[in-house]
């Protein structure tokens, strides 16, 4: 891993809820509102944002464990704002 990375390092980003974001199973759509499956899939994207620019090429990096409270719905068109911080470095891990 390339030197750089820091504790309190962050990333945001920002994605508009779309009908593909909806919760459903099979296909069918149950809650007309952002997924929790939707949110796991943001916080994993922008957490790789934060270690992203300091991979070596030989390197890969993959989520481990998530926790998380969906504690509100966001309809379609609502602009969910995700920020992911860097908590924790060691030898292999970043938390």
């Amino acid at each position: 891993m390339k030197e750089g990375l820091c504790i309190g390092d962050t990333k945001t980003i920002t994605v508009e809820v779309t009908r593909e974001m909806f919760a459903q199973f099979g296909g069918e759509v149950v809650h007309p509102v952002y997924s929790t499956a939707s949110m796991v899939y943001h916080m994993e994207w922008v957490s790789r944002q934060c270690i992203l620019p300091y991979l070596e090429e030989n390197e890969e990096a993959m989520g481990a464990a998530v926790a998380l409270n969906h504690i509100a719905p966001s309809a379609l068109g609502t602009n969910v704002k995700l920020t992911a911080a860097v908590s924790e470095i060691t030898k292999r891990t970043v938390n």
